[in-house]
């Protein structure tokens, strides 16, 4: 608020810091399953292609 980009301040809920942070994880299992030549983690998958065609 001091700088001037915000007029208020938005109270965050538990969803908002759970959802970014199970995307991150299934994205790290993705990159680390893939560096060893590993198939993909299915789940993972679903997990980011599901959060990618979330609206923002």
């Amino acid at each position: 608020m001091e700088s001037g980009l915000a007029d208020t301040v938005t109270p965050g809920e538990e969803a908002d810091v759970r959802d970014p942070r199970v995307v991150r994880e299934a994205v790290y299992r993705l990159v680390t399953g893939r560096r060893p030549g590993e198939e993909f983690d299915a789940k993972a998958l679903d997990t980011v292609n599901a959060a990618a065609r979330k609206a923002p």
